[in-house]
């Protein structure tokens, strides 16, 4: 699992790249997700980050073995997280067990 977050309230999860990775958890079950961007001290999908996360990238990577592939959760209504991309990944395979719940 990966997990982008602002770290304080002036310094958000900018420009980053995750390309070409095996993004795998433990099963369909038990793993929450692949990627998140977003939250402050939990991960979760109901958590505003501390500051926005934008123009990050996520592309040609594979899922599997999680419960949701990627999730992004912005800063506020009225600071959406802004130019984030996820391009070209694959979310499970046909093998049993490595899709999503």
């Amino acid at each position: 699992m990966l997990w982008l977050a602002a770290p304080t309230a002036s310094n958000g999860a900018t420009n980053n790249v995750v390309k070409n990775c095996v993004i795998e958890g433990n099963s369909s079950t038990s793993t929450y997700l692949g990627v998140y961007v977003g939250g402050n001290a939990t991960i979760g999908l109901t958590q505003a980050g501390l500051a926005s996360n934008n123009t990050n990238t996520i592309t040609n990577n594979l899922f599997r073995k999680t419960q949701y592939g990627a999730a992004f959760f912005g800063f506020a209504a009225a600071t959406p997280d802004l130019n984030n991309t996820v391009s070209g990944n694959s979310f499970g395979t046909a093998v049993s067990g490595e899709g999503f719940a």
